[in-house]
């Protein structure tokens, strides 16, 4: 489903971008980067997806993306939930086959808390937008690596997933609940609600008979 955030931002300012386009994207489960990488092979045009490094996905010595792949084979692998897929198994494979291929679109950075609290306030402060703490990170992320390989005409999509106003969500071993609403607050001074339409969505719905 996430594949739907790529297109839909790219027909939404089709129009507006003539430079480079680079997507700026929570790690997470990696669901958003396999994601991202499928729109990809769709024809999406990107020069590449910015995310945070994680314990598995990070930058060597050199400065390369690096992958850290299970040496057992796939097929000797134990059974997965298929409602929960691994997707960190799907970039294993395109990793394999394709090496170079992976570290010329991802581009993982390094982003401290410091930096993640600052880039939280920054689009608050500048753009009035929550940013809850997988958004802000990758907007760390973006700025990171754009500041020294992106010119005027380029443009970043930053994508956020979750509403701010939500605590949860899946954000992965590395970005945890902690980040969210609460935290918003803390560092903005002010806590985003969640919009009525949403709201309504969360409201349990009872069944008229019972059998």
């Amino acid at each position: 489903p996430q594949t739907f955030f790529y297109l839909y931002a790219f027909f939404f300012f089709l129009s507006k971008v003539h430079g480079d386009i680079f997507y700026a994207v929570a790690p997470g489960n990696y669901g958003n980067i396999v994601a991202g990488l499928y729109g990809w092979k769709w024809s999406l045009p990107v020069n590449a997806f910015i995310t945070e490094c994680t314990q598995d996905l990070k930058l060597d010595a050199t400065g390369k993306t690096r992958l850290n792949v299970d040496t057992t084979p796939f097929v000797q692998r134990p059974w997965v939930d298929p409602g929960s897929p691994s997707n960190l198994e799907r970039l294993e494979e395109v990793f394999q086959t394709q090496p170079l291929m992976l570290r010329g679109l991802i581009f993982p950075q390094p982003v401290s808390e410091a930096e993640r609290e600052a880039a939280c306030k920054e689009l608050f402060l500048k753009y009035g937008i929550f940013a809850n703490g997988e958004t802000a990170g990758s907007y760390a992320s973006a700025q990171k690596y754009t500041e020294n390989f992106i010119d005027k005409d380029s443009s970043v999509v930053l994508v956020s997933r979750d509403h701010p106003a939500l605590t949860g969500g899946n954000l992965g071993s590395f970005v945890g609940s902690f980040y969210g609403r609460d935290w918003i607050g803390r560092i903005c001074g002010k806590i985003p609600v969640l919009p009525e339409d949403l709201q309504r969505l969360l409201e349990p719905i009872l069944p008229e008979k019972k059998i």
